[in-house]
């Protein structure tokens, strides 16, 4: 990425060389979020300050995203119903439902007017996969 600055005084020049100078300095002591490239660095929507419950949720919510086909608003709707990770576990391992519904279990919550099954499958797979080879695609 390149950026052009034009300055007209010096004191722009000393002020954009200042700048630099403390982003090159402290760049190397930022933690690289992650070491995969193909996850998503999504900002948190609340602060750290924020009460543990509100943080969990949005944590959730950010991993939500990072399953593939699942939009911002795809994961806020599907966060509606199961707002934390536990929640969702917990719907898994109850015993009123069947495996097979287990599977289509958050098939509409979602916020789209389709059923979303296979995503719903998908859901399911990470939850309760006992194969630490199986693919989750």
């Amino acid at each position: 990425q390149i950026e052009v600055v034009h300055c007209y005084t010096r004191e722009d020049v000393a002020k954009e060389l200042t700048k630099m100078t403390r982003f090159m300095a402290n760049a190397r002591y930022q933690k690289e979020a992650t070491e995969l490239t193909c996850v998503l660095k999504i900002k948190s929507q609340v602060s750290d300050m924020a009460p543990q419950y509100e943080r969990a949720k949005d944590i959730w919510m950010r991993q939500v995203r990072q399953v593939p086909r699942v939009s911002q608003e795809m994961a806020k709707s599907f966060c509606r119903f199961y707002p934390t990770a536990r929640s969702l576990w917990e719907a898994y391992q109850s015993d009123e439902y069947s495996m097979d519904e287990k599977q289509v279990l958050v098939a509409n919550c979602f916020g789209s007017r389709n059923s979303q099954i296979k995503l719903s499958n998908m859901f399911y797979r990470i939850f309760n996969s006992q194969n630490p080879e199986e693919l989750l695609s």
